[in-house]
C-alpha cells in the first residue's frame, strides 16, 4: 500500500520516526501516519503543506509534493491521510471530476461536540455532504467513532485512531544532566516539595491552576511550549501580583529530556485542560502516566476516552468542569496518595499497556489496510 502523509516542512521528524532515540520521543501523530506503516512494509509519501521542505531529502519518503502538487500526489497513491480546509477541498474536488480515485481519509480532531458552535456544526454538515467522495473518516475517540458511525450509518467508513506515544522515552531514566544551566538553581529550590505538573498550551485553565495553587499550598510547574496559544503571559504576571513566586513555577520552550525530568520528578499531573469539544490534553495525559504520574481531569472527551480503555480510578479521578473546590481536594488526595502508596509502577505499566504507539497503531494500520483492500 502506498500512503500519502501531510508534513509541514518536517522531513526530520519523520525520518527520526524509524530510530529510538532517548534524548528525544518520536512524535504520535507522524508516528501512526508514518513509522507504523513503514514498520508493516507500507510505501509513505509526503504532502508539504508549507511548501519549504528540501525535496533532495526526503527519506523516509518515498516521494515528496507542495502543495499544488496535490493533484498529482493524490493520482500517486493508493490512499491519503489528510486534515483541515485542504482537506474538505480537495474531497469535493474529487467529487465533480470524473474518473478519480476517491482515495481521501479525513482527518479530524473535532466530530459532533455536545455543545456544538455553529462553526463545529458548519464543519458536521460540510462532512455529511462530502460523505459520497471520501474514502473515510479518521477520529481519535470512542465517543467520536459512536457519533459519527450514527450520522453516516454505513455510507461513510469510520476509523478510529487511538493516537499513542513513545512510552519508552518517558520511562528512560532522567538525570541533572537534563536540566539547562539556567535553571538548575530554581529546580533544586522546586525539589524541595513536592509539586504538581501541568503541561501544554492551548485550551488550559491557568486561572484555576493559581487557584488550587492557593487553596492547597502545593506547588505547581506550569511547562509552556508556546507562550502566545497558552496565556503564560498573563500567568507570570499572576503570580508576581499574588505573590506565588515560591509556589508556582513556569518553564517555556524547554527540550523533552528537560520535561521528562520534571514529569519523573513530579507527584501527579494535573489536568486543568478544556477537553469539551476536543480531545485536548490527550498526548499530555499519556505522557504523564508512562512517566508514573497519576492524574485528576476535568471531565470531557479526554477523561471519558480513558474510561473506554478502563483507566483504573486510583490513576485517573474526574471532576466536573469548572469546580476547582472539589479539584483541589481531589488532586491533594492523590499528592498524599502516590507519596504514600507509590503508583508510579503502576501507572507507567498501565501506559505501556494501554497508550503506547506499538500497542496502539498496529490496529489503526490494520483498519486502513482493509479499508484500502476495497479500492
Amino acid at each position: 500500500m502506498h500512503l500519502l502523509a501531510a508534513i509541514n516542512n518536517n522531513v526530520d521528524e519523520w525520518e527520526a520516526l524509524q530510530h529510538y532515540d532517548k534524548n528525544k520521543p518520536r512524535l504520535p501523530l507522524p508516528y501512526a501516519f508514518g513509522g507504523a506503516f513503514l514498520k508493516a512494509g507500507h510505501t509513505l509519501s509526503a504532502i508539504d503543506l508549507y511548501s519549504k521542505a528540501d525535496k533532495k531529502q526526503i527519506s523516509p519518503f518515498k516521494s515528496l509534493y507542495y502543495k499544488n502538487e496535490l493533484g498529482n500526489a493524490l493520482k500517486s497513491v493508493d490512499v491519503a491521510a489528510l486534515w483541515g480546509g485542504d482537506a474538505l477541498k480537495a474531497i469535493l474536488k474529487q467529487s465533480i471530476m470524473p474518473k478519480t480515485k476517491n482515495n481521501i481519509l479525513y482527518f479530524t480532531y473535532v466530530f459532533a461536540p455536545k455543545e456544538a458552535s455553529m462553526k463545529h456544526k458548519l464543519h458536521d454538515l460540510a462532512i455529511k455532504i462530502l460523505a459520497g467522495p471520501a474514502k473515510g473518516i479518521v477520529l481519535m475517540t470512542a465517543e467520536q467513532q459512536l457519533a459519527a458511525q450514527e450520522l453516516f450509518d454505513d455510507s461513510l467508513p469510520v476509523i478510529r485512531l487511538r493516537c499513542g506515544i513513545d512510552s519508552a522515552f518517558y520511562r528512560e531514566e532522567s538525570s541533572f544532566a537534563d536540566i539547562p544551566e539556567a535553571h538548575r538553581a530554581i529546580v533544586e529550590e522546586l525539589l524541595k516539595e513536592p509539586y504538581v505538573i501541568m503541561p501544554g498550551d492551548e485550551l488550559r485553565y491557568n486561572d484555576d491552576a493559581v487557584t488550587f495553587v492557593e487553596k492547597s499550598g502545593i506547588r505547581l510547574v506550569r511547562v509552556s511550549q508556546y507562550a502566545a496559544k497558552s496565556g503564560t503571559e498573563n500567568l507570570k504576571q499572576d503570580v508576581i501580583e499574588r505573590k506565588l513566586s515560591d509556589r508556582l513555577f513556569v518553564f517555556e520552550k524547554i527540550s523533552y529530556s528537560f520535561l521528562r525530568f520534571l514529569f519523573q520528578h513530579a507527584c501527579a499531573y494535573a489536568g486543568l485542560v478544556d477537553s469539551s469539544w476536543q480531545p485536548s490534553g490527550w498526548t499530555v495525559v499519556c505522557e504523564a502516566l508512562s512517566s508514573g504520574l497519576p492524574t485528576v481531569l476535568y471531565e470531557g472527551i479526554v477523561s471519558r476516552e480513558l474510561q473506554n480503555i478502563n483507566v483504573p480510578e486510583d490513576l485517573v479521578q474526574i471532576v466536573p468542569v469548572g469546580d476547582i473546590d472539589l479539584y483541589s481536594e481531589r488532586l491533594d488526595e492523590m499528592v498524599r496518595l502516590n507519596l504514600s502508596s507509590n503508583l508510579s509502577s503502576k501507572a507507567a505499566s498501565f501506559a505501556s499497556e494501554h497508550l503506547d504507539f506499538h500497542q496502539t497503531a498496529p490496529d489503526f494500520v490494520n483498519q486502513i489496510e482493509k479499508l484500502v483492500g476495497n479500492i
